[in-house]
């Protein structure tokens, strides 16, 4: 999500926070059902990301359930690139499940399908955490000519907390704001990076706990008046507001 005009925001496939607070109060009873349905915290984790994985390949930018899923966006309109960059996100996960059909059967097909859920619940959930987080001074829709280049890096993305024994599955993707900072540091090294930096230099960095990561979880919107990101009205509560 990006800053954009008069308290809209601008979102791409990359989004996972997709409305401020004005844009969901504009919106009329239906809309707001089903956005309530689709954004819900439970079936976007957990149903929607091997969804969207799978078609990222062939709509790569936004998909066209975005123009009616937030009506202030441009409208939709496929991102160039070339045709092999938008099959094979595709095609490789489906020639994975028909090799492993073809040798061991059926039973196969679910063991993908589970893990290929499991992976991009995950991973999906390890994503929206690097961004939107329920914590306080975020580095957040702040106008392009009024940032400060390496404060943004640290203080817009946050540093989340990762069990020392998942720590082999996630590549360094906690160690988000050093990504931010410079995207020359490979994830092999990444950890490192942090772990031997002069003391002080992460002080700015949103460090996330379990706790903080689970209500962060939640977030679906922007208010732009209390320069915070909050959840539906119903959820609101579990958040302290």
């Amino acid at each position: 999500m990006n800053h954009g005009k008069d308290d809209y925001v601008l979102v791409d496939l990359s989004s996972t926070v997709l409305w401020s607070t004005k844009e969901w109060e504009s919106y009329s009873l239906p809309r707001k059902v089903f956005s309530r349905i689709f954004k819900d915290p439970i079936f976007f984790f957990t149903f929607l990301p091997g969804f969207v994985f799978m078609v990222t390949g062939v709509h790569n930018g936004k998909v066209p359930l975005m123009d009616w899923l937030v009506p202030s966006q441009p409208p939709f309109a496929l991102v160039k690139a070339d045709s092999i960059d938008r099959v094979l996100p595709t095609l490789v996960p489906a020639l994975q499940a028909y090799t492993g059909y073809a040798l061991y059967g059926p039973s196969y097909l679910w063991f993908e399908l589970a893990f290929n859920m499991l992976g991009s619940t995950i991973g999906f959930m390890l994503f929206h955490l690097q961004h939107y987080a329920h914590v306080p001074d975020i580095y957040f829709d702040i106008p392009r000519n009024q940032h400060e280049r390496d404060l943004t890096s640290l203080i817009g993305s946050t540093f989340q907390y990762i069990p020392e024994w998942f720590k082999w599955a996630t590549c360094g993707i906690e160690y988000h704001h050093i990504h931010h900072f410079s995207t020359r540091v490979p994830s092999y090294k990444i950890r490192a990076c942090h772990d031997s930096a002069p003391p002080g230099l992460w002080r700015y960095v949103k460090y996330l706990n379990f706790k903080t990561e689970l209500q962060s979880l939640l977030l679906v919107m922007w208010n732009p008046d209390a320069h915070r990101f909050e959840s539906f009205p119903d959820l609101n509560w579990l958040l302290g507001f």
